[in-house]
């Protein structure tokens, strides 16, 4: 975590001094092995340093949502329920990093913040994000499994691809049949762009040719 920061943090290819930014680890126990991982908030000086790291960030070329075959994650990252904006970067290799002088191994760190099988981390950013382009997009009641996907990976494909955030803004009724029923999923994203890229997206996922 703190070469990444160093890294994205250096003008010219000079050193960046990270004296100045704090760096906190906290270990969270998950109900399996999958679920357990070490979290690492990094508190920044400054906007413009935080800004700097997070967009410099090279996120994923393939695997989004934990699908085995998707288009590159979007540069920008997407927006999350919690208004904040997440990415999903490549976990560093064991050969990328080396121990600190405390013998502290962050490998060991980064890579245990796993996304079932592809070694992936998410980084959140706690900057706002203004999400004014909306839309809504009707879905039939037999279809929304396609969209949601196993365990919503393919809902996490479509906003991890497009940089939109996607939610379900109406559930169908219980009475709703299968050919009748009829729900809607929410699009929002900063970008025109961005919306029209998810829209594209769940056409795909309703066809089934996304991942």
């Amino acid at each position: 975590v703190k070469a990444l920061v160093q890294k994205h943090l250096q003008v010219f290819g000079t050193t960046a001094d990270i004296s100045g930014i704090e760096f906190r680890f906290k270990r969270v126990d998950g109900r399996t092995p999958l679920d357990r991982h070490v979290t690492c908030s990094v508190n920044f000086p400054d906007v413009a340093s935080a800004r700097r790291v997070f967009d410099n960030l090279e996120t994923v070329p393939s695997g989004c949502g934990n699908l085995p075959r998707t288009p590159p994650a979007h540069r920008d990252g997407f927006p999350s329920v919690h208004g904040t904006r997440m990415k999903a970067i490549p976990a560093p290799s064991m050969n990328s990093l080396q121990p600190d002088d405390q013998g502290n191994d962050w490998v060991q760190i980064v890579r245990k913040k796993r996304l079932g099988s592809s070694r992936q981390c998410l980084v959140t950013s706690f900057l706002p994000v203004d999400l004014s382009f909306k839309e809504t997009v009707p879905i039939k009641v037999g279809m929304f499994g396609r969209v949601i996907g196993t365990q919503g990976r393919t809902i996490a494909a479509i906003q991890q691809i497009s940089g939109a955030r996607v939610s379900v803004a109406k559930q169908p009724e219980r009475s709703d049949t299968i050919q009748s029923g009829i729900g809607e999923l929410l699009i929002e994203a900063d970008e025109s762009s961005k919306l029209d890229r998810a829209k594209e997206l769940i056409t795909q996922a309703l066809d089934r040719k996304l991942g």
